[in-house]
């Protein structure tokens, strides 16, 4: 020790007696001093560089949490952009470059050139990186490039996982843009460029799950076996509903609830088949609940159109959208009550099966497993 070397000859210079009464000092003698030097600090700028770097990867790790929290959400329509250039979290570049404008004159303001598109090298380059920025603006501009296959035959996504575990939050932080991408599309009839980004979203999603990438895999689960019915479900939902709709028109023989749940079951492990994960089958409950319900829907209103020539086919698009499609269904059965030719014609099997889906399906507080449930227990007379 630095210390007992030091004092020594202190230590040395005093002599106890046997019974340890008295001490008497001997001749000190001058010892050689013993130098002991700490290990001295790192300099201040090293020390400034690395709290900004480590102040840099927590805020990284920050915004990719609440990204991929957020955009996986299902429930909540629209998701809330998190950590998005248009929420006002822009880089530090875009922030000085607004601070630079508003103090600039309107006349050179006007004479700065514009952001140029987005180019998909620069999107390979931003994943090897860790752009944030970049990653946000080609989400909320240029979402095509985030989905799409670059010149090397890859993916973004089958990019950033090819390059290790290092970069698992840059994937998952992609996939929480596909899922954005679906919770987030237009209330209106799906255009070709929409159902082609659909089905690049859809390759993408399937490469996700096969990695386990999700946080939430019951989430990502749902995405795939949405986009899936978005992209390509039309002659499925057609003629599921034609199906449940000769069921209910049998009353409780047909099980007409019975059938929509094994007919979604069948289409998810078709789906999953594809995948080899036909285990994922009881994570997509949630998805399968709403589904059923809105089958079933799709079924009635069917039935109800028969007899109300006014009316206009459901939208495929609501298509198990949380309760969408239950909304558009009430509101336009509260029009038809209103016409005389529904109102004579309609049978009473059709109206009471009517008022027993209003009132199973109207609360908020039951999941959708519960309330297909207790449809089923209604309509088909058994579980």
């Amino acid at each position: 020790m630095a210390w007992t070397a030091n004092n020594e000859h202190v230590l040395t210079s005093l002599v106890g007696d046997d019974d340890g009464e008295a001490f008497v000092a001997v001749a000190q003698t001058k010892q050689p001093s013993s130098v002991c030097l700490l290990s001295g600090l790192p300099p201040l700028s090293r020390l400034l560089e690395d709290a900004a770097r480590q102040a840099k990867q927590a805020h990284t790790r920050e915004l990719i949490r609440q990204a991929s929290a957020t955009s996986l959400d299902l429930p909540q329509s629209p998701v809330s952009e998190v950590a998005s250039p248009k929420d006002g979290q822009r880089s530090r570049a875009n922030s000085e470059s607004s601070s630079v404008s508003s103090k600039t004159p309107a006349k050179l303001r006007k004479a700065q050139p514009a952001r140029k598109p987005i180019q998909p090298y620069e999107i390979m380059r931003a994943i090897e990186k860790k752009d944030l920025q970049l990653l946000f603006e080609a989400r909320d501009a240029s979402f095509e490039l985030l989905v799409g296959k670059q010149r090397s035959g890859d993916t973004p996504l089958l990019y950033s996982l090819r390059i290790g575990q290092s970069h698992r939050d840059i994937s998952i932080l992609l996939v929480g843009a596909l899922s954005r991408f679906i919770n987030q599309l237009d209330e209106g009839p799906i255009d070709r460029k929409t159902r082609d980004l659909l089905k690049a979203v859809r390759a993408n999603l399937k490469l996700a799950i096969n990695y386990s990438l999700a946080v939430n895999q019951t989430d990502l689960i749902s995405s795939y076996l949405q986009c899936i019915v978005m992209s390509e479900g039309d002659h499925f939902l057609r003629d599921t509903a034609n199906a449940v709709a000769l069921a209910l028109r049998a009353g409780k023989q047909g099980r007409p609830v019975a059938m929509a749940r094994r007919a979604i079951q069948a289409f998810a492990t078709a789906e999953f088949r594809s995948l080899s994960r036909t285990d994922m089958i009881s994570d997509a409950e949630a998805y399968l609940g709403n589904s059923a319900a809105d089958l079933v829907i799709m079924g009635l209103w069917n039935l109800v159109l028969d007899h109300y020539k006014a009316g206009e086919a459901l939208p495929y698009y609501q298509f198990s959208r949380d309760d969408r499609l239950f909304k558009t269904f009430a509101d336009r059965i509260e029009a038809a009550k209103r016409d005389a030719h529904y109102r004579n014609k309609a049978t009473k099997l059709l109206k009471s099966q009517i008022e027993v889906l209003l009132t199973v399906m109207a609360p908020r507080t039951r999941n959708f497993r519960e309330k297909v449930e207790q449809l089923q227990e209604a309509l088909d007379g058994a579980p």
